[in-house]
């Protein structure tokens, strides 16, 4: 097959991972183009065979992923774990093939490579079916500020494995991509440091809560301190007609003998409805009263 005139050429390049994405950017690129390029390389490998297109494309897909103004999608962080295994299988570093391949299979359902790409028993299909087959716990959390998102090969998640490559992409408060790194298996992402927009209403360099976080809390509290208060008046004050009704009714007091139809439906279901619904409602004014005096205390 075509791609096997590309191995023999001895064609070394840098693999995919974090030294070889340096650079500037002078624009924001997309996914697609990332996706553009992966599949340039990928046509030059299994299609043309063209040495030279596939490192042109390479080298396009180098500059454009580290440069990405959005999260990569699933489907194109595979493509580009593609191109990885087939730059390892030029340098015949048999493992990184696999730890690639197990990367695009892990970041999109859909990844398969066809029967002329990869024909039983050629190497990469050897490699594609040993990455389907492992079974590997490596992952490990990623530190990032509660404000920042990271999104591993296309999808958020807290952690990466360590045991394939990975496009790791914070994703900052504003939605913005921090910066894209492609680590190698076992690489260390760089620290995600991020600016947290509610910082200073939270904490203050001393500790606790800041001046102004107090206030909020203290007048929340008294807010619903005083709600609690009113709606208590609300349902003593139906309780207390109530009974006086009762006991009316009791001593069989001339003035109710032959009550109304709105007397009847005031005394039976109003008053009663009146009390139940302030006393609970007091009730819950008073729980959220005592949860922000209780944070306050806790924070101040």
């Amino acid at each position: 097959m075509q791609a096997i005139r590309i191995i023999g050429l001895g064609m070394m390049t840098s693999p995919l991972s974090g030294a070889a994405w340096a650079g500037g950017c002078p624009a924001p690129t997309t996914s697609a183009e990332v996706s553009t390029h992966a599949r340039a390389a990928a046509d030059a490998f299994f299609v043309t065979a063209d040495q030279d297109a596939f490192v042109t494309a390479v080298a396009a897909m180098r500059a454009a992923a580290p440069c990405l103004g959005e999260p990569i999608t699933g489907e194109h962080a595979a493509q580009l774990h593609l191109v990885g295994a087939l730059e390892a299988l030029v340098e015949q570093r048999d493992a990184d093939v696999t730890r690639a391949l197990r990367a695009a299979v892990a970041a999109s359902g859909t990844f398969d490579l066809t029967g002329t790409q990869a024909p039983p028993g050629s190497p990469l299909r050897t490699a594609l079916d040993q990455a389907r087959a492992d079974q590997v716990d490596s992952a490990e959390p990623v530190a990032a500020p509660r404000c920042v998102t990271v999104w591993v090969d296309g999808t958020p998640s807290t952690s990466r494995a360590t045991d394939r490559p990975a496009v790791l992409q914070p994703v900052g408060p504003g939605h913005e991509v921090l910066w894209t790194q492609v680590l190698a298996a076992g690489e260390d992402p760089p620290p995600v440091s991020a600016a947290c927009g509610d910082d200073r209403l939270t904490r203050r360099d001393g500790g606790g809560s800041a001046p102004a976080a107090k206030v909020g809390l203290g007048a929340g509290a008294a807010v619903s301190a005083g709600a609690a208060g009113a709606f208590l008046f609300l349902a003593d004050r139906a309780k207390t007609e109530w009974q006086g009704i009762a006991d009316q009714i009791a001593v069989d007091d001339p003035e109710i003998l032959d009550p109304t139809p709105q007397q009847v439906s005031h005394f039976t279901e109003t008053l009663p409805r009146q009390a139940n619904a302030f006393s609970g409602a007091a009730i819950g004014a008073g729980a959220v009263a005592l949860g922000l005096g209780a944070t306050l205390v806790l924070t101040w």
